[in-house]
């Protein structure tokens, strides 16, 4: 098995240094803005947490028990749980959307009945049609340089053009970034996999707390702009460049860490 050299060596030239693979050259969105807020950060993020190996990360589904034990606080578990239940409400509710039918457990819960009037609504304006459940949803996608979990992706029109949606409670303004960082996932994962009869057209964030989705259409300028930073990011971390961002301490969760694999230096 391939072995991590995210670790300190000893260079030729000198001093202490880091090794880095070529398969370890892939970013997921966090690790994406980790190392744009601290490259040391995201080294320290990626030890914690080592590159999963493809087949892995593309099949495997984690309980809620296991994010319990994984650390997650209260507010983290329910946006799982509520992202669990987006991602199979086709499967257990498409029926009751067709007869206009509401669960009795659907009302209790306020996301719930934001999320199925939402695809009450998407079920009316495709008339029925056999797109209007998506195509797929927490779909894990693992390409050369990228890796990430699309919450959804779905048709958009009888030409088979797709939309992708991510999952969140609330608006911020990184939202479109990152939905960008997505979409190169997606189009990349396309051409390695031979999807030449899908388009991506759009690209939107659906907000849970309030019921709303807003969307924006596919490719935009900001899309360039993201895929100069992850060229940049891979050049970076593959001239073993971790330096640190001090201005960044203070709001760092890694911070304890960071002093004492700084103090080994």
């Amino acid at each position: 098995m391939k072995k991590s050299l995210f670790v300190k060596r000893n260079c030729e030239r000198g001093g202490i240094g880091l090794v880095v693979y070529d398969y370890e050259l892939n970013l997921s969105l966090q690790e994406y803005f980790y190392f744009q807020e601290c490259p040391q950060k995201f080294r320290l993020y990626r030890i914690l947490n080592p590159l999963p190996m493809k087949n892995s990360f593309q099949t495997t589904k984690r309980t809620i028990s296991e994010y319990i034990l994984r650390g997650y606080n209260e507010t983290e578990l329910e946006g799982i749980k509520l992202h669990q239940f987006f991602a199979t409400f086709h499967q257990l509710y498409a029926y009751c959307i067709s007869k206009g039918i509401i669960p009795p457990e659907i009302k209790a819960k306020k996301e719930l009945l934001n999320f199925w009037n939402y695809q009450q609504q998407r079920y009316i304006t495709c008339r029925g049609t056999y797109y209007w459940k998506p195509l797929y949803t927490e779909l894990a996608l693992m390409t050369k340089k990228q890796r990430g979990i699309v919450d959804c992706l779905e048709i958009i029109n009888e030409n088979g053009d797709l939309r992708l949606i991510d999952y969140k409670k609330s608006q911020n303004s990184m939202d479109f970034e990152a939905l960008q960082f997505y979409a190169l996932l997606v189009e990349e994962f396309m051409i390695e996999n031979n999807w030449e009869d899908l388009t991506l057209k759009e690209v939107g964030c659906y907000y849970y707390s309030i019921g709303k989705l807003e969307v924006q259409p596919y490719p935009s300028g900001l899309k360039k702009v993201v895929e100069n930073k992850i060229q940049q990011i891979l050049q970076k971390i593959e001239a073993e460049n971790f330096f640190l961002k001090k201005e960044s301490c203070a709001q760092c969760q890694l911070r304890m860490i960071c002093h004492i694999d700084q103090g080994e230096k």
